[in-house]
């Protein structure tokens, strides 16, 4: 079982698509919620895999800390919002 931290090869699995992010279109697949500030919707298929991914990056991210510290770390209920590009920039 694994402690929850990526390996080399999974991080760099990961990255090997990032450049293509910037000059990816904006899709809109229609019928999510309008992101404020305009921009691409998610559908609500997209926005339950969001929340799943989180999660899961949240226990990810709860027993890396848990095992940097050796202190037992709960991290629950991560939520999705939509943000547009200016509201994003405020915050």
């Amino acid at each position: 079982m694994s402690d929850g931290s990526l390996s080399q090869e999974e991080i760099d699995a990961l990255l090997q698509g990032a450049d293509d992010i910037s000059s990816a279109p904006e899709v809109s697949t229609g019928g999510g919620m309008p992101p404020s500030g305009g921009g691409a919707t998610l559908s609500n298929n997209e926005l339950d895999e969001l929340k799943s991914l989180s999660n899961e990056l949240a226990q990810i991210m709860g027993t890396t800390l848990a095992t940097i510290t050796g202190k037992e770390i709960t991290i629950s209920n991560p939520s999705v919002e939509i943000l547009g590009k200016d509201n994003l920039l405020s915050q």
